[in-house]
């Protein structure tokens, strides 16, 4: 089976319902927390003001700046993820739909139907009509 701590763990796995659901569990949360950084963004990097000049505040708000743009760039890359899942996750549900698809299909192909199965008598009925009928 897969650990289901394991993030990725469902790539090499056997699809099923479950690693399908997990897959989407996880998509939710990847969107939670692109929503709750892009949300943060603001108030950890408040646009400088300009009006406290200091080679310490030209320091500060390059940082702020630095952040920012990596605060962006994770906002990219969590993106990019929700995108990269969300594919998997339609990846995923094609080949479940396609097992059970292939496994309606082998069913259908092993079980006669009832026009069949009542004219092919099977050795147990060939022999209970052969007792049953009158010896010459």
């Amino acid at each position: 089976m897969h650990d289901s701590h394991e993030p990725l763990a469902f790539l090499a796995c056997p699809v099923t319902p479950e690693l399908l659901d997990g897959a989407r569990r996880h998509l939710v949360m990847l969107r939670s927390l692109h929503e709750e950084v892009r949300l943060s963004v603001p108030s950890l990097c408040p646009p400088g003001t300009g009006a406290w000049r200091s080679n310490a505040a030209d320091r500060y708000l390059d940082r702020l700046a630095d952040l920012r743009s990596e605060l962006v760039g994770g906002l990219l890359r969590l993106r990019e993820a929700e995108a990269a899942l969300d594919g998997r996750i339609r990846e995923l549900q094609e080949q479940l739909d396609a097992t059970a698809d292939a496994g309606v299909a082998a069913n259908a192909a092993t079980v006669p139907n009832a026009a069949n199965a009542a004219s092919v008598p099977n050795a147990a009925n060939a022999a209970s009509a052969a007792s049953r009928s009158p010896s010459r």
